[in-house]
This record gives C-alpha cells, sequence and structure tokens, in this order.
C-alpha cells in the first residue's frame, strides 16, 4: 500500500468516526441542539481538526443522510431482484421502505427532516452529489419495476411510469409521517397497527395499477 493510499483510508476512517459520533448525538439531542463543539468532543478532536473534514454542522448532517440513502437504495435494489415480475418487485419495494422506517427510523427520520428544517442547500459537496446520485437510483428501481411490470403483463399498460413513481413515495412518506406520529402516543391512544396501515395503504395504490385480464395467482400473489 502506497502512502497516498494509506493517507486517503486514514482520511475515510477519520471521517467515519466522526459521522459515528454525531449520529450519536444527532440521534439523541437533535439537529439543532447538537453543535460542532459537541461533535469535535465526542470524536475526541480539536475543532479546527473536525473543519479539516466537515466545513459546517449541515454538512456533517448531509454525510448522515448520506449513509441514509445508500442503506435504502440497497434495501431497494435487493427487493428488485426478489422476483421477475413487476407487480411482485413493486410490492417488495413498498416492504422493504416499510422495514427502513421501522427498523432505520433515525436514519427515515433524518431523510425526512432534510426539507423541513434550516439546512444550507447551497453547500458545494460530493456528499450532496452522491445524495442525488442515490435519490435518482431509489426513483429508477421504482420506475423499472413499473416499467416491467407493464411488458409482462401485471400492470396495467396505461401508467406514466415516471409520475406514478414519484406518487408512490410521496404517498408512502405521508403513510410513514403517520405511523411515526402514532408511535409516540401511548398506547391506548393508537388506532391502527402500524403494518396494517401500511398493507392497507399497498393494497389502495396496487388497486390502481392491477391489470384486470391478468392471473395473479399464477405468479404466488393472491389479491381481492
Amino acid at each position: 500500500m502506497g502512502i497516498s493510499e494509506r493517507k486517503l483510508r486514514e482520511k475515510e476512517s477519520r471521517k467515519n468516526n466522526i459521522l459515528d459520533s454525531a449520529e450519536k448525538l444527532f440521534f439523541s439531542k437533535g439537529y439543532r441542539d447538537t453543535t460542532m463543539d459537541d461533535i469535535a468532543s465526542s470524536a475526541e478532536l480539536s475543532k479546527g481538526t473536525l473543519y479539516l473534514y466537515f466545513k459546517s454542522k449541515d454538512e456533517v448532517y448531509f454525510g448522515i443522510a448520506l449513509r441514509a440513502i445508500v442503506k435504502l437504495s440497497s434495501m431497494f435494489r435487493v427487493a428488485f431482484i426478489s422476483s421477475n415480475f413487476g407487480f411482485i418487485k413493486l410490492n417488495e419495494i413498498g416492504r422493504a421502505h416499510y422495514k427502513f422506517m421501522m427498523e432505520y427510523s433515525d436514519y427515515h427520520k433524518v431523510l425526512s427532516s432534510l426539507s423541513s428544517i434550516d439546512i444550507d442547500l447551497t453547500i458545494a459537496s460530493d456528499i450532496l452529489m452522491q445524495i442525488g446520485i442515490n435519490n435518482d437510483l431509489i426513483a429508477k428501481t421504482m420506475t423499472d419495476s413499473i416499467l416491467i411490470g407493464m411488458q409482462d403483463g401485471s400492470i396495467r399498460p396505461d401508467i406514466n411510469a415516471e409520475k406514478l413513481c414519484y406518487l408512490l413515495q410521496a404517498e408512502s412518506n405521508g403513510v410513514f409521517d403517520m405511523i411515526q406520529q402514532v408511535k409516540c402516543l401511548p398506547k391506548e391512544y393508537q388506532k391502527f397497527d402500524p403494518e396494517e396501515l401500511f398493507t392497507t395503504f399497498l393494497e389502495s395504490a396496487f388497486y390502481y395499477m392491477k391489470n384486470p385480464n391478468f392471473n395473479y395467482e399464477e405468479i404466488g400473489l393472491k389479491l381481492n
């Protein structure tokens, strides 16, 4: 291993250690109440050294958002290859998204918060580019599933795949936000089971996409 390669690996290791420390702070204290001083102290670095790796708290937060969206994108790709049929691919992608929200709830909150908290979105950073690339991969995975379903007959052919992709993303994010809110309530005020709610959402969304001429039981699905 050359000197330059070793220095690069050391730099990446230090950045990951900083993000590990920042995650714990952001997840426990919240974005607003976490400072660069807090992050530096937790990572056992001087504040000056911290700024060598991240220009601001916003950029650290984007680093955590990148971790989150890479994880979500990876889960979508696993779901995508689970079947040859577009309808099942999309169904599995939806369930992967629900699993991400439940098992990686802090990451889900980070992604949801990017549009609602006062973060400087003008930061020129490779992190932002990577977030955009993974966001595009997520949309492409969903759109490709819809297009494959239209070709194999499992999804009705008169749908605009790209528009449906973004509509499903918007609707599922709304359902997830509702589930997160309900989870914070005492049990006696939780009027529905989160998984049942999400299953109902999938059924209603997929009812629109169903091709009445396709035999879903042949591919192992029993639909009402």
